[in-house]
């Protein structure tokens, strides 16, 4: 038997190409297949595992496939895969919390946006603001709900405040459940592995229509946590994905768990046929110069200068002008980077995970800036670094008329950076008229946190 083929403790069943013909040159192989099957009983792989259409194949030319009643659920699942991000398919509905549209200018130039490419916009009837994190639909318009893991801050481990809150020791946690989906009136399916919020996971589909999806490690750290409260068993990895592409409808081997050390939406984005977009730090200050070596107005020309001494040199924070006379415009803690080591290792390390399978295109679409703090005096030094721009933060669609649209993060009046973004994405195939720079993005939060696509 095929060395690195393993036993995952099911019922097998053997498919001959011909028996007879083979059976005595293979007689080692049903020795080989027979000590599978006696070990299966003492396997401690998830009951999950069986049905998921796995094959084995074997030195000698036999086809060893595991097999159960869950079968056809699992086959159902495929079919009505986890809704893609990427604008492969048509979205429709646009679901939002229920204080979206409440009062900010951005949200009314959202729903313009998304009224001229013919979605429509539907509360979900949830007060929680980052909507995207909590709804996930499926392709055929079922809202996915989380699995039902306790509130345990070691199983679910590396929530977002607003998803997972800690207050005097107890967990508590914003899900959306059954009554939510029936008084929506949608249908609804519950995940039995798999607890994600939406910024830790992209989807797509390749070109041949097969989906993906990138995921955090946390998607796949909560399921092995979860499987060993419910089993008292330890789940490896491969396992692990097993389970959370069942839930999700997707076959394992197109599932990319990286580690972001953030959300993934804030550093990467998916477009049809399998390109992601990936955030690229080390372009931006080539990225800059091009801009302003083109016809912009003067102050986008110095605040894109100032950006550039700062991804170059960084920044220093300094003793103000009252300060003592010793020690006055005197540094004041170290040199402040835009991006650190680790953030640019990470971004590296998810570029090699998905170069094998999927386009990437590395991209600056990230742009910070050293701003004054709000409640400082004029006369004072103090800067921070600020995340005020972010591209990658928005969501791409395909309107009902088959109009692939891009709504996104504006410039924080930087029209060159948007002209720029615009391009990139025309250079990938969507219209220029169809990219629409509407949300507010501020540190780790912007448009594609408010809302989550549906295709019905």
């Amino acid at each position: 038997m095929d060395p690195g083929a393993k036993c995952f403790g099911q019922a097998y069943y053997v498919e001959p190409e011909t028996i007879m013909s083979r059976f005595l040159p293979r007689l080692s192989f049903l020795v080989s297949l027979a000590f599978c099957v006696v070990s299966a009983v003492r396997s401690e792989e998830p009951e999950r595992l069986r049905g998921q259409g796995q094959s084995l194949w074997g030195a000698a030319g036999f086809s060893v496939r595991f097999t159960a009643s869950a079968a056809p659920d699992a086959a159902r699942q495929a079919a009505d895969h986890v809704f893609p991000e990427d604008g492969s398919l048509p979205m429709r509905t646009w679901y939002h919390g229920s204080l979206f549209g409440t009062g900010r200018p951005s949200d009314q130039a959202v729903a313009a946006a998304l009224a001229a490419e013919g979605v429509r916009m539907q509360s979900l009837g949830f007060d929680y603001a980052y909507a995207q994190d909590i709804a996930l639909f499926s392709r055929g318009g079922s809202l996915l709900l989380n699995a039902d893991m306790p509130a345990d801050g070691d199983i679910l481990s590396g929530l977002t405040r607003g998803v997972g809150n800690i207050d005097d020791g107890e967990m508590n946690v914003t899900r959306l459940e059954a009554g939510h989906a029936a008084r929506l009136g949608l249908p609804q399916r519950s995940m039995k592995w798999t607890f994600l919020e939406g910024g830790e996971m992209v989807s797509g589909r390749y070109a041949d229509g097969r989906p993906y999806a990138i995921l955090s490690q946390n998607i796949i750290r909560r399921a092995q946590g979860f499987y060993k409260l419910q089993t008292g068993k330890v789940l490896d990895e491969k396992s692990a994905l097993i389970l959370v592409g069942a839930d999700l409808g997707i076959s394992p081997e197109d599932l990319f768990p990286v580690t972001a050390g953030k959300h993934l939406d804030l550093v990467l984005q998916a477009l049809p046929g399998g390109v992601i977009l990936l955030s690229d730090p080390g372009q931006t200050v080539p990225t800059i110069e091009r801009i302003l070596a083109g016809n912009i107005p003067e102050d986008e020309r110095l605040r894109l200068l100032a950006m550039r001494e700062l991804y170059i040199n960084g920044y220093q924070n300094r003793y103000s002008k009252s300060a003592p006379e010793d020690i006055r415009g005197k540094p004041l803690g170290p040199v402040q980077m835009p991006d650190n080591d680790d953030s640019l290792r990470l971004l590296s390390a998810i570029s090699r995970s998905l170069a094998s399978r999927l386009r990437v295109v590395r991209v600056a679409g990230v742009f910070k800036e050293a701003l004054p703090y709000a409640n400082n005096p004029p006369d004072a030094s103090g800067l921070y670094i600020a995340d005020e721009i972010d591209f990658f933060n928005g969501f791409v669609g395909r309107g009902p008329g088959g109009n692939l649209f891009v709504i996104t993060n504006q410039a924080r009046g930087l029209s060159a950076l948007q002209s720029y973004w615009r391009d990139a994405l025309a250079a990938r195939g969507v219209a220029p008229e169809r990219v629409h720079f509407v949300g507010d993005y501020s540190h780790g939060a912007g448009i594609d946190c408010e809302g989550a696509g549906s295709p019905q």
